[in-house]
């Protein structure tokens, strides 16, 4: 093909030449390049928002990260005083546990005393009740 600009074209439309030149070949790459360009910008901007997005998350996940270490500290802290106050608590509890046995110990030591004595006086008035019994048969058996 001939791309000399002075030669004139025939006024046959068939007879002209159907294969594009170099530079309308260099022109529709140059529009690719462009739109291709245009699209690698795009998706290199959106790539950049979502990278920066990532990086705004990963902080806030460290942030996340470190309340939770903190929040972990105290949890183990207060456990750690929990535990100190609760072993107080039971030492006293069982300290009350065992002045209460020890009283009702003496009280039944006490009430044990007093069945004993309650005892031999059932066992005294029996005796005394048969000396009666006796007695008052004999007082029968002497009146007619």
């Amino acid at each position: 093909m001939n791309d000399d600009p002075t030669k004139k074209l025939p006024d046959d439309e068939t007879g002209y030449d159907t294969q594009p030149t170099i530079t309308t070949v260099l022109e529709r790459i140059d529009k690719l390049g462009d739109s291709l360009r245009a699209e690698v910008a795009t998706l290199g901007d959106g790539l950049r928002a979502e990278i920066e997005t990532l990086r705004v998350g990963q902080d806030q996940l460290r942030l996340g990260q470190e309340q939770i270490r903190l929040a972990q500290g105290q949890l183990h802290t207060d456990l750690g005083q929990l535990r100190t106050d609760l072993s107080g608590d039971i030492q006293t509890l069982r300290s009350e546990v065992n002045q209460r046995f020890t009283d009702v110990d003496k009280q039944f030591v006490l009430l044990n005393k007093k069945f004993t004595i309650l005892t031999e006086e059932v066992m005294q008035v029996r005796a005394e009740h048969e000396v009666f019994e006796d007695r008052l048969d004999k007082l029968e058996q002497k009146t007619p």
